[in-house]
């Protein structure tokens, strides 16, 4: 491991410096300085991915500029992701990396003219702390090319025990907690500051207002996609629940990521005389999904996405716990696959159960989301898009 994480480590905890002074470095170009009289203090985010786990760091970030303004964040994050803190009020610089693009050719990334850049920017200013909250040796190792002391999880709080050997202090979070909750005590034990008794917002606010003036909200998102196959509702469900909100005279719209999910999005469509949205940026999705009247998704970093972005609507899980990683916020409401299997968090379904079958005869998979029939997830849907209606003063 000492090749691996060449700084020499402690555990021991060292308080953050002292901030007695204004530091004229704290001032955003156009801005007045925040926390005013207070050293600025630099802290480096490391959180690559996913998706979801990056929206997942973004309330945290709020918490902790909220309570002490004199915090200066960078993030590390993948290259594919970096749009997601740069929306962020309290993130000052992004460092994107492309560590995924290089997965088994990683002699080649460190030789090559990206990672002298990256290395580069890590090394030009000398952090105060330096926060790996991804727990994984990968982010880990990441972390350790920074300047400053390194904070993360502690061996039976990171997903990857042997990355807390890399820090010089480790903390202990619950391990059977909320995602953005762990985030939140990751944050605040390794920057010195108490949890507010009500959760924070995802910092966003005001880029969404904007983006909801823009944006008719005449869509509802059927956001189908999934990197797990056993992930993924059934297609004729969706088509279904298509059918159903197309009769309450709205657009059933499908996004898609990949050529895969384009397919599956315009069969659903074909059935439900739906939209199929073309390929969108990050950006764009956003500005989809902030004007939605309403969203139904798997779990899936869209989902999350959506959730930031405080439209309502319905996630649907069934091998993934929404306790510890269903959306988070309250404008989603999170509903679970009735099977006592569920959830396994297994990528693949190991079900003993029959499985359901569709109008066509097929059989509906995985089974546990085939038995979240469209009727029960339409009758859950149907009243938001009623309030949605009544706060958009369009009437239902």
């Amino acid at each position: 491991m000492r090749t691996l994480f060449p700084a020499p480590l402690s555990a021991r905890p060292s308080r953050l410096p002292a901030a007695p002074a204004s530091d004229p470095r704290r001032q955003r170009a156009g801005s007045a300085p925040a926390g005013a009289g207070l050293r600025a203090v630099n802290v480096l985010l490391v959180k690559t991915s996913s998706l979801g786990d990056v929206v997942h760091l973004l309330p945290a970030v709020a918490e902790a500029v909220a309570a002490r303004p004199e915090l200066r964040f960078h993030w590390l994050v993948e290259a594919d992701y970096a749009e997601i803190p740069a929306w962020h009020r309290g993130v000052e610089q992004v460092i994107p990396v492309s560590f995924r693009r290089w997965r088994g050719r990683r002699l080649a990334m460190l030789r090559s003219p990206e990672w002298a850049t990256f290395r580069e920017q890590v090394a030009h200013l000398k952090y105060d702390r330096v926060i790996d909250a991804q727990g994984l040796i990968k982010s880990a190792w990441l972390a350790s090319r920074a300047r400053g002391r390194r904070c993360g999880p502690d061996r039976v709080s990171a997903r990857e025990p042997l990355a807390a050997l890399s820090y010089h202090e480790r903390l202990a979070v619950p391990t059977d907690l909320h995602a953005v909750e762990r985030l939140r005590r990751l944050l605040a034990g390794a920057l010195g500051y108490a949890l507010q008794p009500s959760p924070p917002g995802y910092g966003l606010e005001s880029r969404l207002a904007a983006l909801r003036r823009a944006v008719p909200a005449e869509r509802v998102l059927l956001l189908h996609g999934s990197s797990w196959p056993n992930k993924r509702w059934p297609a004729a469900h969706w088509s279904e629940l298509g059918r159903r909100v197309r009769a309450a005279g709205l657009i059933p719209a499908l996004a898609w990521g990949d050529r895969a999910e384009q397919a599956t999005a315009t069969r659903i469509a074909a059935e439900c005389e739906g939209e199929v949205l073309p390929r969108l940026g990050l950006g764009e999705l956003l500005a989809t999904l902030a004007g939605a009247r309403a969203v139904v998704g798997v779990d899936s970093g869209l989902l999350h996405l959506a959730a930031a972005a405080g439209v309502p609507g319905l996630g649907l899980f069934g091998p993934t716990d929404p306790r510890r990683t269903g959306t988070w916020g309250g404008h989603i409401l999170n509903l679970a696959a009735p099977l006592p299997c569920a959830p396994c968090r297994r990528r693949r379904c190991h079900s003993s159960e029959a499985a359901l079958l569709g109008p066509d005869g097929e059989a509906l998979e995985p089974p546990c989301l085939a038995r979240l029939r469209p009727q029960r997830v339409w009758a859950a849907l149907e009243p938001m898009l009623e309030a949605r209606a009544m706060e958009n003063g369009a009437g239902s």
